[in-house]
């Protein structure tokens, strides 16, 4: 039984850990294969339904798919739905 607690905690602190970022560094958060939400982002640089370039502090994330859409964009917050089937993250410098 005891393990089973501490088993809890370890998950607990996990997950506390998750929420915890470093200032204005992105933040992305994948739904399956069909949606990911970014903050912190500096502009989109190529937009098409199979490729959409998107800049960020240190380089750009690249997500390619099938019917990819900017469905959101609100300041520094961006949504991109459809099929994705990679990110890559292509660092600068």
């Amino acid at each position: 039984m005891q393990q089973r607690g501490k088993w809890k905690e370890q998950l607990r602190g996990s997950l506390e850990q998750r929420g915890e970022s470093m200032p204005l560094q992105p933040i992305l958060e994948l739904c399956a294969d069909r949606r990911v939400w970014i903050e912190n982002h500096r502009g989109v640089r190529k937009y098409t339904q199979q490729e959409i370039w998107v800049a960020v502090p240190y380089g750009f994330l690249q997500i390619q798919g099938q019917g990819l859409k900017i469905c959101r964009m609100e300041g520094s917050m961006l949504v991109i739905t459809g099929r994705i089937e990679h990110i890559h993250i292509h660092k600068e410098g």
